[in-house]
């Protein structure tokens, strides 16, 4: 596809040209690949190993291959290796087997402006050290495509479910969503629901929370919508939106009577809260709401249960007439005024 779009472009003098490229391996030199970042995005998932099939990094890869080999045939013939005693490859440590890759990456490299490319504007997805995806914008030239990798994940992020995976997650990242597994929900074409903070409330009429505030916690639901759904009832849940994000805050007698409820409507396995979690505290409820909601969601969804859907629906503020109650927003913006507003 990309060098498609370069014939289209340069050859054909065609300006309207754009290329969405996933998992594209490295195909133009470095002053081309440099030259398209206007029309061409290149799209990389985390450890995937075909963006990374440069020329440089095949010599490399296969050297070490070759090397392993003879390692496994002939034992070490390394001389400083040899005098501490390493004479067969199980007596190699981690470490030895990495600088024995460094050396010959060193080695075996290419120079630049032998080596080919990925094109384009490269978007880099990975996950950061909080397991969340972030996006790293650069191009061909990006560290991380210049060297080998041997990982657990290079052929499976390859796939193109890791890659709609990354994707959904670093769309619903930008416009800071929580995370959660891509779900399909009805017509919508991916669902992010989680459980993501709590907070202490007073309640108007509730004279004990004036001196024991109620905890209630926040559910923020991030839709992909590619057209609205059941378009033409009034009774239409979601709005016609390419992104739409919706907030809830509920206390914890809410989610057991949700749980009573979805429970009574006779879903089969479907998961149920812990018996115990009443003991535990606030913030260890927190992930264990979020993955009873995804579960539910993933089970009404495959079995096309739209009634226990519409009930989750409600739940996560997706309602026209949904609102977060006068308290909590005025209780909210009085401790943050900032973090409401974008809220």
């Amino acid at each position: 596809a990309a060098l498609l779009a370069v014939m289209i472009k340069e050859e054909l003098k065609i300006d309207r040209v754009e290329c969405y490229a996933v998992a594209c391996p490295p195909v133009l030199d470095k002053e081309c690949a440099l030259a398209t970042r206007d029309y061409i995005y290149s799209l990389v998932n985390g450890r995937d190993i075909i963006p990374r099939t440069s020329l440089s990094n095949m010599r490399i890869m296969n050297k070490n291959l070759s090397v392993i080999k003879e390692m496994l045939d002939n034992g070490v013939k390394d001389e400083q290796l040899v005098k501490e005693g390493k004479t067969s490859i199980n007596d190699l440590s981690a470490d030895d087997m990495l600088n024995l890759a460094k050396d010959i990456g060193e080695q075996y490299k290419l120079p630049y402006e032998e080596d080919l490319y990925v094109p384009g504007r490269v978007f880099y997805m990975f996950k950061g050290v909080d397991g969340q995806f972030e996006t790293l914008e650069k191009d061909g030239t990006l560290t991380t495509l210049r060297q080998p990798v041997f990982a657990k994940t290079m052929l499976t992020d390859h796939m193109c479910e890791k890659y709609k995976h990354a994707i959904f997650e670093s769309i619903c990242r930008e416009h800071g969503a929580p995370i959660s597994d891509p779900l399909e929900v009805r017509s919508i074409a991916a669902a992010h629901v989680a459980c993501s903070d709590h907070g202490h409330f007073i309640v108007p009429g509730d004279s004990k929370s004036e001196t024991k505030p109620v905890t209630f916690y926040k559910v923020v639901t991030t839709l992909i919508i590619p057209s609205a759904r059941n378009k033409d009832s009034s009774e239409s849940s979601f709005q016609d939106n390419a992104v739409a994000r919706y907030t809830a805050w509920h206390r914890y007698s809410e989610f057991e009577a949700l749980n009573k409820t979805l429970l009574g409507l006779s879903l089969g396995d479907l998961p149920g809260l812990p018996s115990k979690l009443i003991y535990t505290s606030p913030e260890a409820r927190i992930p264990i709401f979020s993955k009873y909601l995804q579960a539910v969601i993933t089970k009404a969804s495959k079995r096309e249960r739209f009634d226990v859907l519409d009930h989750l629906v409600e739940f996560v503020g997706g309602r026209k007439d949904s609102q977060i109650p006068d308290f909590i927003t005025s209780q909210l913006e009085a401790q943050n005024p900032e973090v409401t507003e974008k809220n």
